[in-house]
């Protein structure tokens, strides 16, 4: 092969679009709640997705990113084409693996291929806090990226509730009988990344 036959076709692979490899389904529901406690004010630029109980993982997929390509084949009145983003937002407990529930207008069973993708920017990492108890410390992170696999407070490893918050319940850990505000936390994500900072007591979202 010639150098330039060669490059042409390096160049030809870079710009090939996305390939959707894994097939799935997708229906559609209507009520205005999720279980990963997301305000429903947020990512209005995505389709809010609920995910079959094989990948929940007690709520470790909430704010996972994916693309997913209607394929127009299905059963249903309003077919499902296009390529859209969605994110996780919520428990789908009767969906099987590859089965998406879409909070969105629409009804049937459509055909779809979809991948998880890095999140677009989504705006700043932010906290808000449920520790309305000095006795234990309760926290959910969003607008990572990428999904947290570890989050510590000083050092101490927080576990990841069900309804995607981080709890940590024993103050003295800390030197003190009670949980004193503001208190450092370090979160990793799954793509390697770090960050850390402070975090107030507050119901509000705020940047970390």
């Amino acid at each position: 092969m010639t150098f330039l036959k060669y490059f042409l076709t390096i160049i030809s692979l870079i710009n090939l679009p996305t390939v959707f490899s894994d097939r799935g389904r997708i229906t559609f529901y209507d009520k205005q709640a999720n279980a990963c406690q997301y305000d429903l004010s947020m990512y209005t630029d995505y389709l809010r997705v609920a995910i079959s109980n094989d990948l929940w993982d007690n709520g470790a997929r909430c704010g996972t990113c994916l693309t997913i390509k209607g394929l127009g084949t299905g059963i249903g009145t309003t077919p499902f084409t296009g390529t859209h983003d969605a994110i996780v937002t919520n428990l789908c407990p009767e969906c099987e693996h590859g089965h998406y529930d879409l909070m969105t207008a629409g009804n049937g069973i459509w055909d779809i291929t979809y991948e998880i993708v890095p999140c677009k920017k989504l705006g700043n990492v932010q906290y808000r806090t449920d520790s309305t108890n000095p006795y234990y410390f309760k926290v959910q992170i969003i607008n990572t990226g990428a999904e947290i696999t570890s989050l510590t407070l000083e050092g101490h490893p927080c576990t990841k509730t069900h309804d995607n918050f981080w709890v940590f319940y024993d103050p003295t850990q800390l030197g003190g009988s009670t949980f004193s505000y503001p208190l450092p936390i370090t979160i990793t994500m799954s793509d390697g990344t770090s960050k850390s900072g402070m975090v107030n007591n507050t119901p509000t979202y705020t940047n970390l």
